[in-house]
């Protein structure tokens, strides 16, 4: 297996942490005074470089710290575990459904 990029890591930290916090992008957005769009942008993984001052916000307003947000954890392990295996049963089931 492949192992995961900076920005993975950092997308499943970002998503796994505002979730625990039961918040959406937008509030997340007003916390860390930041734009809805580029939460959004680097929960999706995408190609932006984020600066060290978004880091640092954001890693205020979700109550962890950058080190946190950059660091693959059990936990966003066992995410990433649990998406595959439920888009493995996925896939089963339409391959079922088609006999």
């Amino acid at each position: 297996m492949a192992r995961k990029t900076t920005r993975q890591t950092l997308a499943e930290n970002v998503r796994l942490y505002r979730a625990k916090m039961d918040i959406t992008q937008g509030v997340l957005a007003k916390r860390s005074k930041l734009s809805a769009r580029l939460i959004s942008i680097i929960e999706s993984d995408a190609r932006a470089n984020v600066e060290l001052e978004t880091l640092e916000r954001l890693a205020k307003a979700l109550g962890v710290t950058v080190v946190d947000l950059l660091t693959d954890t059990e936990e966003t392990s066992g995410v990433r575990k649990k998406q595959a295996l439920w888009l493995a049963i996925r896939m089963l089931e339409e391959i079922a459904d088609g006999m």
